[in-house]
């Protein structure tokens, strides 16, 4: 019996409507020229998520009819097995599986006909369910855990500061209190610049949704703020990034150059000037999760100055959680029209470096921290 299939964590749009979004998105993407890649993907394990579930209730419900078979659903990205047969006695196994076209990004969901029980995995983990989130993987695999003294820094690490470059984090800190200021990155350079994190444990007023609910309830369990600010009294004003949940991990992106910056995170980006001169030798140092007494005397002058948020709060803090990736690429010769660049894997769908290495790109020509000097804890 054919049934229309309703996504509920969706506000109501059914399967069929889905896997038409996802065609537009894969046209418009090719139209315009950059790439919704992560938002297919996203869909596709949403969409095998909720066919997962439909795959259990049609087996129970059947099987108490005497039918034993389960619809087969229109899927994307995502192929059934055993592939030749909708029987709901399953595989050898006993299992009806959801397997992921794009097994480095998407989960596998499995229906355990013997036990009854919905269960996914991620490269052979097995991860929790419903939630199903490979991040949650990458957390245990790849973090770095920061007890509020162990840092990274250092001068012949691939961390000390060029003349432009680009910092890739991807960081779970612990909660803050509110007002409190943890170290996240000193970038180095003749002038002094900080970038560091702010607790501000914003509640949203009830019945207000930020983004979706799910979302909504990891930044009522609390949350945090980007902000960077020159750490000398003249410098320009704090200034900090829109709130985010400690609850799960957050990517950001540092691009720096000759006096300014930009911070990109998951929903925008802050930028400042003036504060950040490239130097010679160890003023290029480096250091992540930690402060010094001097900086921190410096920030809270600057923050005072200009009321900026949290300034009537002075504890301070060295970082706190998980490190769960971290990249450095020297930017200073970048140019996609030459080589190196020209015709590299970054060069294509060209949107920034934040956006490639957020939707999983591996390297560039100007790599100075790289995915091995991170498994091999360099710097640390």
């Amino acid at each position: 019996m054919k049934r229309s299939l309703i996504i509920e964590e969706n506000d109501g749009f059914s399967l069929i409507e889905l896997v038409i979004v996802i065609a537009v998105i894969a046209i418009l993407s090719v139209i315009a020229g950059f790439s919704f890649t992560p938002l297919m993907r996203y869909a596709e394990k949403i969409i095998a998520g909720y066919a997962a579930k439909t795959v259990k209730k049609e087996c129970v419900f059947n099987t108490n009819n005497k039918e034993n078979e389960f619809t087969l659903g229109d899927l994307v990205g995502y192929s059934y097995q055993p592939n030749t047969t909708n029987s709901c006695s399953g595989g050898s196994d006993g299992k009806i599986s959801l397997i992921a076209t794009y097994p480095s990004v998407n989960p596998n969901y499995h229906f355990d006909t013997i036990t009854g029980k919905l269960s996914c995995t991620f490269q052979n983990t097995e991860l929790s369910f419903p939630s199903c989130d490979p991040h949650s993987y990458w957390k245990v695999t790849n973090a770095k855990k920061f007890d509020g003294n162990k840092k990274i820094s250092g001068t012949f690490t691939g961390l000390e500061t060029t003349e432009r470059g680009f910092y890739f984090m991807n960081i779970t800190p612990e909660k803050l209190e509110t007002g409190e200021k943890m170290a996240l990155l000193d970038p180095g350079g003749i002038h002094d610049i900080e970038i560091f994190l702010l607790g501000t444990n914003t509640k949203l007023p009830p019945g207000s949704i930020s983004r979706n609910q799910l979302y909504t309830d990891q930044l009522n369990k609390g949350n945090f703020k980007i902000c960077m600010s020159g750490s000398d009294a003249s410098y320009s004003p704090t200034v900090c990034s829109t709130t985010l949940p400690t609850e799960k991990a957050n990517t950001i992106g540092i691009s720096y150059s000759q006096g300014s910056y930009t911070v990109n995170y998951d929903g925008g980006s802050i930028s400042g000037a003036g504060g950040f001169t490239g130097g010679q030798g160890n003023t290029n140092k480096t250091s992540i999760g930690e402060f010094d007494n001097s900086t921190k005397k410096k920030i809270q002058k600057n923050i005072e100055q200009h009321s900026s948020e949290g300034y009537q709060y002075t504890k301070y803090s060295n970082y706190k959680g998980t490190l769960n990736q971290l990249r450095h690429v020297d930017t200073t010769n970048m140019d996609m029209g030459k080589p190196p660049w020209k015709n590299s894997e970054v060069s294509k769908n060209w949107n920034g470096l934040y956006k490639y290495f957020n939707e999983g790109g591996e390297s560039t020509p100007g790599d100075t921290y790289t995915n091995d000097d991170w498994d091999n804890q360099q710097g640390f």
